[in-house]
């Protein structure tokens, strides 16, 4: 029994350490790569990581790392920024995910597919637009900042509207609804409590945040107040990475100088346990379906209609000085929600909502679009 958990860990780890080499040389997202080393690795192809009761552990490793990258999603947000551009500078990208959103449900009726595929079209997230800008050089500019808003806000109000709607699946019209508006009043308390903390103890923080502390007390805190809001999202029965992805928000908005802390998260993160997230997508991938006529169509349907959603919708980036090239452009990009496709995927298949094929179909999405639109974005994007 040892032996095995020893052979699996040692494939894990092995990947973990070439794929974002190899990645980097064939110059593709290191997400796809793990998620393509998965299916190597897995049932699909080669065998060798056999997942049984015996290896539930990679399974709680994977889910763990996923947590950790929601929690870094959230501690991305920079409120100060957001703060200087001000309330009425929002109006505008929240208007753009509403336009998106219904756009998708008008598609879904017209070609009449599953009501949880409106997510799928919607899906705009953060996790390879940040590469991108700080590739291209952009990420300080104010086409950078401007697109990270965009993209920011409509991954944040996509998680709260899929909680609603995973709610509504579960319980109908009822009062577990409310639990939704509990979990906000919890996370506000949260934020309410740290922030008191840092005023009523300065000194103690700062060196929680900013210091090298052998005991590493910042990076402590930052788990437990992870678990803990992942604990009262178990408790509303919501999805626990949404608890993972408010706790990096609340750290976001205590501590404005938090470098030094989100370099030890994202380290540990990106350095282990997020790898095994990605590849145990593609362990459990199931390579034959992609052969089935109704995978293969669903996929190319998903890839055309997620695209042409995008596209309308990012036009109205010209209303912020942004280029109609550029405005175009971004569209691409904003297809691109690696993340979060994988993630409603398997949401999707754990709630009954999609079969295992329609799953398979969303995973080939992400993974394409996370290779040929960032690509497209890059030859379409000029600078001004």
């Amino acid at each position: 029994m040892k032996e095995i958990h020893v052979y699996n860990l040692l494939i894990i780890t092995m990947g973990a350490f070439l794929v974002p080499i190899i990645a980097s040389k064939i110059k593709i997202p290191t997400a796809v790569a793990e998620i393509l080393y998965g299916i190597l690795m897995g049932k699909s192809v080669f065998h060798l990581v056999k997942l049984d009761s015996k290896t539930v552990w990679i399974s709680f490793l994977a889910d763990f790392g996923f947590m950790i990258l929601m929690f870094l999603a959230g501690l991305e947000i920079n409120f100060s920024d957001l703060k200087k551009s001000g309330i009425k500078s929002l109006f505008l990208p929240i208007a753009t995910f509403f336009i998106t959103f219904f756009i998708s449900i008008g598609f879904v009726l017209y070609f009449d597919l599953s009501s949880y595929m409106i997510f799928i079209l919607t899906a705009t997230g953060v996790g390879l637009l940040i590469p991108v800008l700080k590739e291209l050089k952009i990420d300080k500019e104010s086409i950078g900042k401007e697109l990270f808003i965009f993209a920011l806000i409509a991954e944040l109000l996509t998680l709260i509207v899929f909680t609603f709607f995973e709610m509504f699946q579960l319980h109908g019209f009822s009062i577990n609804l409310l639990q939704i508006p509990i979990m906000i009043f919890v996370a506000i308390l949260f934020l309410k409590l740290m922030y008191l903390l840092s005023w009523w103890f300065p000194d103690k923080v700062a060196h929680w945040i900013h210091s090298e502390d052998s005991k590493e007390s910042g990076l402590r805190m930052s788990f437990a107040l992870m678990f803990v809001l992942v604990f009262f999202a178990l408790l509303f029965h919501v999805e626990l990475i949404i608890g993972a992805f408010i706790a990096g928000m609340v750290i976001a908005f205590t501590f404005k100088e938090r470098e030094q802390l989100e370099k030890k998260i994202s380290a540990m993160g990106y350095g282990f346990f997020i790898p095994i997230f990605f590849m145990n997508v593609g362990f459990n991938f199931h390579i034959n379906s992609i052969m089935e006529k109704r995978t293969i169509l669903l996929f190319f349907e998903l890839l055309l209609l997620a695209l042409i959603v995008k596209l309308l919708s990012s036009v109205v980036l010209v209303l912020r000085g942004i280029s109609f090239r550029n405005s175009i452009a971004s569209g691409f990009m904003f297809a691109a929600p690696l993340t979060l496709l994988v993630a409603f995927g398997m949401i999707g298949v754990r709630l009954k909502l999609i079969t295992v094929e329609e799953n398979n179909a969303i995973i080939l999405l992400s993974m394409v679009g996370g290779i040929i639109y960032p690509i497209l974005f890059k030859l379409i994007y000029k600078k001004g």
